[in-house]
């Protein structure tokens, strides 16, 4: 009898047989949810500019802000 590995992921069990060719199930699930993914956003991007526009302006105001947090912070330990 082939050793067997148990994989959970996202609610989903994989039984690993060694050679069995599974251990590619879950690369092609990560690939597919990247498609996916990408997908989305050039959809959104195409089909909704000035929203997408406004999304990205806002996580950039936010990284900003956040940035600028921590230099502060830092800044007031050394102070």
């Amino acid at each position: 009898m082939l050793p067997m590995a148990e994989v959970t992921t996202l609610g989903a069990v994989f039984v690993h047989r060694p050679g069995s060719g599974t251990e590619y199930g879950l690369v092609n699930a990560k690939k597919l949810i990247v498609l996916v993914a990408v997908a989305f956003v050039l959809f959104f991007l195409i089909t909704q500019p000035t929203e997408s526009a406004n999304v990205v302006d806002t996580v950039l105001t936010w990284l900003k802000d956040g940035a600028e947090s921590i230099i502060t912070f830092v800044r007031s330990l050394f102070t």
